[in-house]
């Protein structure tokens, strides 16, 4: 079973992608689609392979708040760990823009989360079956 993200659906919004230049496409190279984990497993010997969304995370949280509470450090997640100081800076500077907007207009800035995991599972029928004689 693989674990992960899949940013080729399209579905996904994410403060991280809005704010953080770079992110969702750092994101594409990382992770591989989740119709093309599936082919690599059945060529490699699994059979039965699938893809189901395993965790849908939705939510959103003020992001004043995020921040004061180090929600948004650079250590959080790995997208933001993978960018330059300088690219992470930049995107800390326009969420900032933006919560000063929202204040001035009386409003709270909200960032969202609303990603999913999606869980690709495979079978390797030979690999039981010659343990299953084994044991």
């Amino acid at each position: 079973m693989i674990i992960g993200l899949d940013p080729l659906t399209g579905l996904d919004r994410w403060y991280v992608y809005d704010y953080f230049v770079g992110t969702r496409e750092i994101d594409r190279r990382r992770y591989l689609p989740s119709l093309q984990i599936e082919e690599l497993m059945r060529r490699t010997g699994f059979s039965e392979c699938h893809t189901s969304e395993a965790h849908h995370a939705s939510l959103q949280f003020p992001a004043r708040q995020a921040i004061e509470n180090g929600m948004l450090d650079k250590t959080t997640v790995s997208q933001l760990g993978l960018l330059t100081d300088a690219e992470y800076q930049e995107g800390l500077s326009n969420v900032w823009r933006d919560i000063r907007g929202s204040e001035a207009r009386g409003e709270q800035l909200a960032l969202v989360v609303d990603v999913r995991f999606h869980a690709t599972i495979g079978w390797n029928r030979r690999q039981m079956d010659s343990g299953e004689r084994q044991g």
